[in-house]
């Protein structure tokens, strides 16, 4: 009985204690910025999203501020994207989440390359001013489709020294840069964010459930989202 009960108690525990999100942008004006906040620069469309609203983009941005207590030395970000007019194979740029703190010496940039067929996900990390000083990691096999959604999640954490990204669920990458690269101040994140390089600004891409942690998901945690939240299609 003992062994059961605690069996249980265990399974709930790490119900109870899963990593809470920061902040949670579900484009419903229920948490996050309120619906009416959300003009960014561009015409902003709300669309069926993977639980309720999304948010429709293509050539505009949307500012969102960063959480109290998230920083560049440990954390999490987790969003679902759903490619309309694109996939994979573009061979333009599309830029997911991108952020700058305001003294510009350290970058976080989720992206696709605009390589065909080529780096599906990629996350840069790290100094503005120094190259060894940063991390890139790339996915190449991320096939997504147009029309369906894909689960993206990045962490990072420094007193590990490991920044992870996952596919769908799964850790598909991820590197051990050397605890330097960590930098502590953050600005504000950009969904949608201008590529640096031209990017296909017609490229129409929908963003829900956009959450940030202050601390790094675990394997588990990710996918058991993944698996909660994924939709039909």
């Amino acid at each position: 009985m003992k062994r059961t009960f605690f069996a249980i108690f265990t399974l709930a525990a790490t119900a109870v204690f899963a990593a809470e999100p920061a902040v949670t942008y579900d484009f419903e004006g229920t948490t996050g910025l309120p619906a009416t906040a959300l003009k960014g620069k561009g015409k902003i469309e709300f669309v069926d999203g993977v639980k309720g609203k999304a948010i429709k983009m293509a050539d505009n941005t949307l500012n969102l501020p960063c959480p109290e207590g998230v920083t560049g030395e440990a954390g999490s970000v987790a969003l679902w994207i759903k490619p309309l007019n694109w996939d994979h194979s573009s061979k333009e740029f599309v830029s997911f989440l991108f952020n700058q703190n305001k003294s510009v010496t350290g970058r976080m940039h989720i992206y696709k390359y605009r390589e065909p067929d080529g780096l599906g996900i990629t996350f840069w990390y790290g100094s503005t001013k120094n190259d060894k000083l940063k991390t890139v990691t790339a996915y190449r096999k991320a096939n997504y489709k147009k029309g369906e959604w894909f689960f993206f999640v990045m962490t990072w954490d420094k007193k590990s020294n490991l920044t992870s990204l996952y596919y769908n669920g799964v850790r598909v990458t991820g590197s051990r840069p050397g605890r330097a690269v960590f930098y502590k101040e953050f600005g504000d994140f950009i969904l949608n964010a201008v590529p640096f390089n031209p990017g296909n600004r017609a490229n129409a891409t929908v963003y829900d459930l956009v959450r940030f942690y202050k601390e790094p998901l675990s394997a588990s945690e990710v996918a058991k989202m993944y698996k909660a939240e994924k939709p039909a299609k």
